[in-house]
């Protein structure tokens, strides 16, 4: 082992003793699992996979790109030799960042053997409501396909790590923005793609399942007509307002595509629990917010057809993002009170045979239990969106400010932002109290958005100096 920044240490893979051990490990699992015909591995997630160049002696000068192309390299040879026909996929996550570059990291995917595909996110990391489509990945498809090597996608068809608070039962079906995903990688004819978190219970059902496998088997259908079939067939008399409710959220979910710039990692991450793990009020006395990290590490800007997603510079982007987050509130509010007027139209039924097919012919499925967390859900969105965006939006007045020597009006100019961030957060923390006496949240400790008065101290503090101006 050694040493790294931000952690105890690494397995260095210079030594052969590491790569001794990671071929013994390769052996033994496809001993065990003959039938793997594939393999998906992650390589810098939170940094700490390889070595750092300047203080490892064995690696020294040996880049963090250079020490991916070799594991890449190294895995294809094992697993072929344990396991002949294997497919493995590179991945792009993180390393499409500044920090490497998607262009630096696609001249050397360029490189590498045919059985060693690329796995890539519209953007770094996926999102339930993400569907960005734009040059980058369209390069990725240009350049695996004539390296003559697989690309998958890397998606969110359920859940993901964007609107999780803890362990929760919440539900997100949104047919129309799954047709969409589904869409985005049959056009750029990729190899296929797999749902990273699928569902956080064996026990939930989404109809976003069904509606995915309709998309795979004809991506161009008609989804509003595929979302009606399924709205009338599930919901009956309540089929109308169900159907309208998704139309909603597929609007909001367009705009908060688009406003999608900070994923997971990212400076400000927009995913609310991630969001959490590094949080200080939006107040000019809090260090981190008004600090301006030197190496941001942020997603580049990618044109497509005339839209430029993440575009400008670091404010600018944030910018951007927060109204986008902002905007969409409208949408989402307005799903919520449709779900809640099918939620008292609808009527217990028998479980439909789909939902047998998917969950075993012994399970119970209740109409209204569907939509009360499916409309649990898009409320938490409107709460989470509404706090995040307006957090963005401040954080980029502030350092907007900031360089042009104009800091002292931010409390004046940010003065709607601030109310709205704090009165958002209120509720926020409020609807999360009473979804986890409903048992709709299961722990308050499992994941990064706890309830432990932090929240409401931010919301002391910013309406405190809310008096004060």
């Amino acid at each position: 082992p050694v040493p790294h920044p931000g952690h105890d240490s690494v397995l260095c893979f210079s030594h052969p003793k590491v790569r001794e051990f990671y071929r013994e490990v390769i052996a033994n699992f496809f001993t065990e699992f003959p039938e793997i015909d594939s393999f998906h591995y992650l390589t810098t997630d939170a940094d700490g996979e390889f070595c750092d160049p300047e203080l490892c002696p064995r690696c020294r000068g040996l880049s963090k790109l250079d020490q991916r192309d070799r594991l890449s390299r190294f895995l294809s040879d094992v697993m072929e030799k344990a396991r002949p026909g294997i497919k493995i996929f590179n991945t792009a996550f993180d390393w499409e960042r500044n920090k490497f570059g998607v262009w630096q990291m696609l001249i050397r995917q360029a490189a590498m053997p045919q059985d060693v595909g690329l796995c890539m996110a519209g953007c770094t990391d996926p999102a339930t409501y993400e569907r960005q489509s734009h040059e980058a990945i369209r390069e990725a498809r240009r350049v695996t396909w004539k390296s003559g090597q697989m690309l998958i996608g890397r998606e969110a068809f359920h859940r993901f790590e964007n609107l999780r608070v803890c362990r929760d039962h919440f539900i997100s079906d949104y047919p129309f923005g799954v047709v969409a995903k589904v869409r985005r990688w049959a056009d750029l004819k990729a190899d296929g793609f797999f749902d990273v978190r699928g569902r956080f219970f064996a026990s939930d059902f989404f109809l976003n399942s069904l509606v995915c496998r309709e998309a795979i088997l004809d991506p161009h259908l008609d989804a509003e007509r595929l979302s009606g079939k399924f709205a009338r067939e599930f919901f009956e008399f309540a089929g109308d307002e169900v159907l309208e409710a998704w139309k909603l959220i597929e609007r909001g979910d367009r705009i908060t595509s688009n406003a999608f710039t900070f994923p997971s990692a990212s400076y400000l991450t927009q995913y609310l629990g991630w969001f959490w793990g590094t949080h200080v009020p939006p107040l000019p006395d809090a260090g981190k917010f008004i600090a301006q990290p030197e190496d941001l590490n942020e997603v580049t800007p990618y044109a497509a057809l005339g839209y430029v997603y993440h575009d400008g510079n670091f404010q600018e982007q944030e910018h951007n993002s927060g109204t986008g987050m902002l905007n969409s509130l409208e949408y989402y509010r307005k799903a919520c009170q449709k779900l809640q007027e099918a939620i008292l139209k609808v009527r217990k039924r028998e479980s439909p045979p789909a939902c047998r097919v998917f969950m075993g012919k012994d399970y119970v499925w209740d109409p209204q239990k569907q939509l009360k967390a499916v409309k649990d859900y898009y409320e938490l969105m409107c709460y989470a969106t509404e706090c995040t965006g307006s957090y963005h939006v401040l954080h980029s007045l502030y350092h907007t400010l900031k360089n042009a020597g104009k800091e002292n009006k931010y409390g004046r100019q940010g003065k709607p932002y601030l109310k709205q961030y704090a009165d958002s957060l209120e509720q926020l923390d409020l609807f999360c109290e009473l979804m986890y006496a409903e048992k709709m949240i299961v722990n308050h400790k499992y994941g990064t958005y706890t309830n432990n008065g932090e929240k409401l101290a931010c919301v002391s503090a910013v309406r405190n100096f809310l008096d004060k101006l």
